[in-house]
């Protein structure tokens, strides 16, 4: 009942309410009437100097936590997004930063570590596969230029769900593959799930995993949806639903599964099984209901030292005995299973035997499993498909790391207090969206970041204002923009002269040319430390330069600016002779 009511309310919404529309020049993020008024289901922002339509953003709480100078990641889609669609970082101001637009839809935009270097990591490919998806992981540095491209083995296409780099650099891929099944003398049609540890630099496989080679798809809470589906070559049935795995420091997987409502630890030398968490095969004893996960995403290891807080809260392991923290994103539904309850974010401490047995004889009191957090949205979201959670490090090593929830298919992320208070709530989508889903990211995560861009500033002149409009698409560390001229050549080899510098504002920065400057204009960007981090091209303008010839000098003046230091920030107009600057720009 209550599915087939928000699917009423959803068909409704789509009918009354624009899809998206442009925020505008004035956009006022605080705004929350225009917001969830004016703009559709997915309000977005447009640029003079760029043809990119990142998301805008509506922060409904807001607090000095949100504003540590972490990127946020994330990669829109639905049916709202539409042409806009594409991966976004935002900085901590919910302003754009970088954005690239695709042809098909991204997912997963990570940062993660490859050769001793933050990389870009994401999943191209074609998602409409029931679920999953075919196609292709990516990394690119710093200067957003592709390093790598990381496909599955063995003719199988990756996944989109899963994708995690080593400290030995390696990749390790999630992968749906059609598959045939014997079992009690017939064959199932499924959709089976395999993991490949793929060595990025050379192409060879290292590891291989098969879900249906250690569970049976009893273990499945997804039963087929139609009568023939599982039963022939044309309908798989996807029983297992693979969406997480990460190697830890023993060598070993852990893997979540959305349709067995379970983690399971995996040997990283047989494949065999050490543990399975949560589902019909659980191997955990739980006294608070910790095993009553299901549909989860993004299942990970913690050390208890990560969270300094609770080392004394959770005591000593006992001989023999490992204590791990495992944080999850609990979806609680699915998209055929309701349970009525909100999604959240759920942070667990489990103990097991250090020294594992394979041959199934465990002593379960030895398993034991505990809720240490949960994080809860405060309008009781439910995300039925996607969701992620991460636990962001904190800066200091006596003090608890953040949490940062995505909340999937409802178009919000939240920040929390690891003791689990709410201290950021970011909107990339109306209450309309959230309601209806036409506005997702399959995750949202955010990491500190440095973007240093190989292709060029974007300046576009505007002379109606008389200014230009100055982009720079993912450069971070960018302070000011500082406007050169001269009335000879728009060569680099010209003699440019500096007028003055502009603090960049946002994505775009506008740029005032003033009336005494002349024949051609370009901006340098500077940094914190007004060093040059790059050059834009050169701009004729629409108008020429006056003439005077001093006839004991015999030497060309020109009306313009002042040539003043950059470290003096002046933007003094006069019309002295033409000087050598401090600094010049090549």
């Amino acid at each position: 009942m209550h599915r087939a009511a928000l699917l009423l309310v959803q068909l409704l919404l789509l009918a009354c309410h624009t899809l998206a529309d442009d925020v505008g020049f004035d956009y006022d993020p605080t705004d929350l009437n225009a917001w969830e008024h004016d703009y559709g289901h997915y309000p977005y922002r447009t640029f003079e100097s760029s043809d990119l339509t990142p998301p805008a953003v509506a922060r409904k709480v807001d607090s000095p936590e949100c504003h540590d100078g972490l990127m946020t990641f994330l990669t829109p889609r639905g049916t709202a997004v539409n042409e806009s669609r594409g991966m976004v970082i935002l900085d901590d101001e919910g302003e754009p930063v970088w954005m690239q637009k695709t042809d098909g839809q991204p997912y997963n935009l990570d940062v993660q570590t490859y050769r001793g270097a933050p990389h870009l990591t994401y999943w191209l490919g074609d998602d409409t596969i029931g679920g999953h998806g075919e196609g292709d992981y990516y990394l690119l540095n710093s200067s957003y230029d592709l390093v790598a491209k990381i496909s599955a083995l063995n003719d199988l296409r990756a996944d989109l769900h899963s994708l995690s780099l080593t400290s030995d650099d390696t990749a390790i891929i999630s992968i749906y593959q059609p598959y045939e099944k014997e079992k009690g003398g017939q064959l199932q049609y499924i959709w089976d799930c395999l993991f490949q540890e793929i060595d990025i630099a050379t192409n060879s496989l290292i590891f291989e995993w098969r879900a249906s080679d250690y569970h049976d798809t009893s273990e499945s809470y997804h039963e087929p949806r139609y009568e023939s589906e599982g039963s022939t070559n044309h309908t798989h049935w996807d029983w297992y639903h693979l969406n997480s795995v990460e190697k830890d420091d023993l060598g070993n997987y852990l893997v979540s599964a959305r349709y067995t409502h379970s983690i399971t630890y995996i040997d990283g030398n047989t494949g065999e099984i050490i543990w399975t968490l949560g589902g019909k095969r659980n191997m955990f004893t739980s006294d608070d209901h910790a095993l009553d996960f299901s549909s989860q995403h993004l299942a990970r290891f913690h050390s208890v030292d990560d969270f300094p807080s609770l080392v004394t809260l959770l005591g000593a392991s006992k001989a023999g005995i490992t204590t791990k923290l495992i944080s999850l994103f609990d979806n609680r539904n699915d998209d055929t299973w309701d349970s009525g309850l909100g999604s959240r974010g759920l942070l667990l401490a489990v103990s097991y035997p250090t020294d594992y047995r394979l041959d199934g004889q465990v002593n379960k009191n030895d398993y034991k499993a505990r809720i240490v957090r949960e994080y809860l949205h405060p309008n009781d979201l439910i995300a039925d498909s996607q969701g992620s959670f991460q636990v962001v490090p904190a800066t200091s090593s006596d003090q608890d790391p953040s949490i940062v929830v995505g909340w999937g298919a409802r178009s919000v992320w939240s920040t929390y207090s690891s003791s689990g208070k709410l201290i950021c709530d970011d909107h990339f989508g109306t209450e309309a969206a959230i309601l209806n889903g036409s506005v997702q990211s399959y995750h949202v995560m955010r990491y500190p970041w440095i973007g240093l861009p190989s292709e060029p500033i974007s300046a576009v002149y505007n002379s109606e204002r008389n200014s230009l409009f100055v982009s720079w698409n993912g450069a971070t560390e960018v302070d000011s923009y500082a406007l050169q001229h001269n009335d000879e050549s728009a060569t680099e080899y010209a003699d440019w002269v500096y007028t003055g510098t502009t603090q960049k504002e946002g994505f775009e920065t506008e740029v005032t040319i003033g009336e005494c400057v002349t024949r051609f204009v370009r901006v340098v960007a500077l940094d914190a430390g007004d060093n040059v981090l790059g050059v834009s091209e050169a701009i004729r303008l629409p108008f020429t330069s006056v003439n005077f010839h001093a006839s004991s000098f015999s030497i060309h003046v020109l009306i313009t600016c002042y040539r003043v230091s950059i470290a003096t920030r002046l933007t003094t107009c006069t019309s002295p002779l033409t000087a050598t600057l401090s600094r010049q720009v090549a």
